[in-house]
């Protein structure tokens, strides 16, 4: 895709969807090992800095996905004998 704007040459990558950005592949990678905390940090990266709607959205999931795991207690390693 050409784009004749200066303003968006470096951005380019911002206006087709091309799969998921590098910053939610590791937000998937934190969660599997069970670091809650650094996957919000990912998510919160991406959907701040992306400006193409699907990307966001992409993050909104996964960021909502990440703190209901929070909230479930998923990641803070087994629970405790009793």
């Amino acid at each position: 895709m050409v784009v004749d704007c200066k303003a968006f040459n470096d951005n380019s990558y911002e206006t087709e969807y091309m799969g998921e950005p590098a910053s939610l592949v590791c937000c998937d990678a934190a969660t599997h090992l069970g670091e809650s905390l650094l996957a919000a940090e990912y998510a919160r990266y991406a959907l701040y800095h992306h400006k193409n709607p699907v990307k966001r959205c992409l993050a909104h999931r996964k960021l909502a996905a990440v703190s209901m795991m929070h909230d479930a207690g998923a990641g803070e390693g087994p629970p405790p004998n009793e």
